[in-house]
């Protein structure tokens, strides 16, 4: 979980309003995020009745939500982002439209696309940290790294456990922030440096968390017909990206010519059967940095980049990070 030292610095230098009333604290949301009517489940004591702190990059926001009291909330209209909220004392439930009730427990991160009709109920001394990310920027993520548009609108899975690979792998991404924040109030700045961390936000969020295009994303078939020698010979570069692979190997497998694997690669991927299986491995030695499963040079030798400085280049190229910066993400574990 995330130290009481990084939140008590984080609400320090981020506090953005004090609630004096539940009025109040209904109307900073709803300037901020969307339309909300705030009622509370209990007496509203004398003092403050919540505290919010809220640092950004652009329209992607990390947010702390400290309640006082058991508070009853619903959304009047739309926002569209989906909330990644972490809990860190109290407990909550959702009423979504897409997902029903969904109930929040101390070691679940919730996942849910503010609309319209969505009520949130949390208890007395609730603390959440959110990461919000615009809609509009993973769909338009998800829909390069499929080659494709999207059929119906991106839907996570609701619930996911923290201590599960994806769960440490998001948690060390928003701990990662957090310290960022807490270091420089504005660590983000650089035009570069600000649109690469989006992307490498939403590209880890749409590869590691579960939703409705997971299935054609990790098959690479995106949502288009792709030929089956493709899908076998991507199949089987994921399952020995780890060892020496040749063209004729992956052509063996696919059941075709190695020419004709390399045309069929060309005009469904936009890329060689080669420079696929690099993407593969850099993937893979990208998951093993999230969680922290050896040094920088003995993961890119694990997976045949034998040149340092190429493979760092190729590395930050594909997720906006140096190695050493994944490395130290993962080493910082989870919220």
């Amino acid at each position: 979980m995330i130290s009481l030292s990084d939140l008590a610095q984080f609400e320090k230098r981020y506090l953005s309003f004090e609630a004096a009333s539940v009025a109040e604290m209904g109307d900073w949301i709803s300037k901020q995020h969307a339309g909300i009517d705030v009622r509370p489940f209990e007496k509203v004591r004398a003092g403050t009745v919540a505290r919010l702190s809220r640092a950004t990059v652009d329209d992607v926001a990390l947010v702390n939500y400290r309640y006082q009291l058991a508070l009853q909330g619903e959304f009047s209209e739309d926002y569209d982002a989906y909330f990644l909220c972490f809990p860190i004392a109290g407990s909550s439930k959702r009423v979504s439209p897409n997902h029903g009730e969904i109930v929040q427990s101390p070691n679940h991160m919730l996942i849910y696309r503010r609309q319209a009709g969505t009520r949130s109920i949390t208890s007395t001394d609730y603390v959440n940290m959110s990461l919000i990310m615009p809609a509009g920027l993973l769909e338009q993520r998800l829909q390069t790294l499929l080659g494709a548009p999207l059929v119906e609108p991106l839907l996570f899975s609701p619930l996911v456990d923290i201590r599960s690979g994806a769960g440490r792998t998001v948690a060390s991404l928003v701990n990662y922030l957090l310290s960022q924040f807490n270091a420089d109030p504005d660590p983000f700045s650089n035009a570069l440096s600000n649109l690469s961390m989006k992307s490498y936000l939403s590209t880890v969020l749409l590869s590691s968390l579960r939703h409705n295009y997971s299935d054609a994303l990790h098959s690479g078939s995106g949502v288009s017909a792709v030929p089956g020698t493709v899908k076998r010979a991507e199949e089987y570069m994921r399952e020995v990206c780890a060892q020496a692979i040749t063209i004729e190997d992956l052509a063996k497998v696919a059941g075709c010519s190695a020419r004709s694997l390399h045309a069929a690669f060309r005009k469904f991927r936009g890329a060689t059967p080669m420079a696929v299986l690099c993407d593969i491995r850099l993937e893979a030695a990208h998951d093993e940095m999230v969680r922290d499963m050896g040094t920088v040079t003995e993961i890119a030798g694990k997976y045949g980049f034998s040149n340092a400085g190429r493979f760092a280049r190729q590395y930050a190229q594909k997720f906006g990070q140096k190695p050493s910066e994944t490395l130290l993400m993962g080493a910082r574990g989870p919220l």
